[in-house]
């Protein structure tokens, strides 16, 4: 399987995660109120399945474009009289 490897100068990797995990959400307490627990997921766990579903989601993104431009194509070419 291919890998895509990104260098993160270590000066900077704690503030990524941070902007990363607390843009899209993260939470350091999960539960309730009355019974808060600690996230069993890191920061770098969350900032890394968040970093996936956006690469996921652009392929959706080009198929649904792909697929789009596919359909007004095939409408383009119904002859109607």
């Amino acid at each position: 399987m291919a890998q895509i490897i990104i260098n993160i100068p270590d000066d900077k990797v704690q503030e990524l995660l941070a902007a990363i995990s607390d843009n899209y959400g993260y939470e350091t307490d999960i539960g309730t109120p009355d019974n808060p627990q600690a996230n069993p997921e890191s920061r770098a766990q969350f900032s890394k399945r968040q970093m996936i579903a956006w690469m996921k989601n652009q392929l959706k993104i080009k198929k649904d474009r792909e697929s789009s431009i596919q359909n007004a194509e095939a409408v383009s070419q119904i002859e109607l009289t």
